[in-house]
């Protein structure tokens, strides 16, 4: 069966307004198109925090998996097991350090 790809009203069938290369997609139209963009890619403030705290930097060690391993380094010198642990990071920004010892 070729299911709903064989009928001239396919819904995901071939439309000749509906151009399609590399997964991109555009749609001719008359109308005016409005084009929203998410202040995560265009504040300059938020995508500062989200370098600093999701790239590794040039040189030495992210801040963030430094700051985890710290942790779990000080639970176990103090006998806890940081399975077991909880943690809460107050001022995180976008939390890669939770993020960093959610994988311990």
């Amino acid at each position: 069966s070729t299911g709903h790809y064989c009928t001239r009203d396919g819904r995901h069938g071939f439309r000749r307004h509906f151009y399609q290369h590399a997964g991109f997609r555009y749609i001719e139209t008359e109308r005016p198109v409005v084009n929203n963009t998410s202040p995560y890619e265009s504040d300059r403030q938020l995508c500062d925090a989200f370098r600093f705290h999701f790239d590794d930097p040039p040189m030495g060690a992210n801040f963030h998996k430094a700051l985890a391993a710290a942790a779990v380094e000080g639970l176990f010198s103090i006998g806890v097991d940081a399975r077991s642990a909880r943690a809460m990071e107050l001022g995180c920004g976008p939390g890669r350090a939770v993020l960093e010892l959610a994988k311990q």
